[in-house]
C-alpha cells in the first residue's frame, strides 16, 4: 500500500502549510483530543497490518488519500494520460515532478469536493462571533452606530458610539489576555484554556451550507497557488513584485478545466485571464464554516 509514498511528497508540503500542529491552540480548541490506551483487539487484522507497515512519512492526509485512491473513491484518477500529454510541459517548466504533482492535483480536488459537496457545516463559534462584532465596530468608527440585543420580548438598543466602542475594546482585551495566559502553567493559564475551549465549541448546522461552483473554483486554485509558495524553485522564477508567474496561472487554469470543475474551454486560454478575474472576485469571499467529510480540519 505504501510502495509509492514518495510520490505523495507534495501532499505533505501542502498539509504542513494548511494543517496546524495539535499543540497550536487555534487548532486544538476546535478539536477534541482524547488520549487512551488501545489494544490490538480494538483493530481489525487489515487495520493492524496497515498500522504496522505505515512508514514515518505517512501523514494522516497521505494515509487517507492512499486508501481512497486504492478504493477508487478519488474522482478523475483515470485521466492521467491526458494530464501528462497536455500539462506536463507546464509542470516541467516549473521544475516540479510530473507524477508528484499529479497526485497533489487529485488530492486537492478530492479535498475540495469533501469539504463543499459532502462536508458538514458549523455555526460560528462564540469567539468567532465576538471577533466579527469587534472588527465590525472598529471598521465603523466615526459613523452612527446601533447595536440591538433581543431575547424574547425583552430588548435593549444601544446607539451611543462610545458605549459600542467600549464593547469592542473589552472583546479585544479579553482575547489578548487569553492569548497571553494560554500557555501559562499557573491557575490563570488553566482558566484561560478552559474559557478558550468553551468559546471555541462548535455546533453543527442541521443542513450543510451549499455554495455555487465559482467560489469553489477559486478555493481550488488558491490551494495550488499556496503550494507553489512552498517551492523555492518556483519562487525563484518570479520577477520582483510578481505574485505568481504566467506559467503558474496557466497550469492552475487548465487544471480547472481538466478536472471538470468547469466545462468552459476558455480556461485553457491563459490570455482570457479567467483565473485572475476569479481570484479577484472571491478574494474576500466568506466561505461556509465547513469541515471535510474525510480529511483533517484545514485552516484556510
Amino acid at each position: 500500500m505504501w510502495d509509492d509514498l514518495l510520490l505523495l511528497d507534495y501532499i505533505g508540503d501542502i498539509e504542513d502549510r494548511y494543517i496546524p500542529e495539535y499543540d497550536c491552540f487555534g487548532y486544538s480548541d476546535s478539536v477534541s483530543i482524547e488520549i487512551c490506551e488501545v489494544n490490538d483487539e480494538d483493530f481489525s487484522e487489515e487495520e493492524l497490518e496497515m498500522l504496522d507497515s505505515m512508514p514515518v512519512g505517512a501523514s494522516m492526509c497521505k494515509s487517507i488519500f492512499t486508501k481512497r485512491y486504492n478504493d477508487d473513491l478519488v474522482r478523475q484518477k483515470n485521466i492521467y494520460s491526458t494530464y501528462k500529454k497536455e500539462l506536463s510541459p507546464l509542470v516541467e517548466k516549473l521544475e516540479l515532478d510530473i507524477d508528484k504533482f499529479w497526485y497533489l492535483s487529485l488530492f486537492i480536488l478530492d479535498y475540495c469536493e469533501s469539504i463543499f459537496y459532502s462536508g458538514e457545516s458549523f455555526k460560528a463559534t462564540a469567539l468567532e462571533q465576538l471577533f466579527k462584532l469587534s472588527n465590525t465596530i472598529e471598521q465603523c468608527q466615526g459613523e452612527p452606530m446601533t447595536l440591538l440585543f433581543k431575547s424574547g420580548k425583552k430588548k435593549v438598543e444601544l446607539d451611543s458610539p462610545k458605549a459600542i466602542s467600549v464593547i469592542a475594546s473589552l472583546i479585544n482585551e479579553l482575547t489578548e489576555q487569553l492569548d497571553q495566559e494560554y500557555l501559562n502553567d499557573d491557575q490563570e493559564g488553566k482558566m484561560s484554556r478552559k474559557l478558550r475551549t468553551l468559546l471555541n465549541q462548535r455546533e453543527r448546522k442541521e443542513e450543510a451550507d451549499m455554495i455555487s461552483d465559482s467560489p469553489i473554483i477559486a478555493y481550488f486554485a488558491n490551494m495550488f497557488l499556496r503550494f507553489f509558495d512552498t517551492q523555492s524553485k518556483i519562487c525563484d522564477q518570479r520577477k520582483k513584485g510578481v505574485k505568481h508567474t504566467k506559467t503558474e496561472m496557466e497550469l492552475v487554469s487548465r487544471l480547472i478545466y481538466l478536472t471538470g470543475l468547469s466545462t468552459n474551454e476558455n480556461w485553457n486560454d491563459i490570455e482570457f485571464e479567467y483565473l485572475k478575474a476569479f481570484l479577484k472576485q472571491y478574494k474576500d469571499y466568506r466561505y461556509p464554516n465547513n469541515s471535510s467529510s474525510v480529511y483533517p480540519e484545514f485552516s484556510i
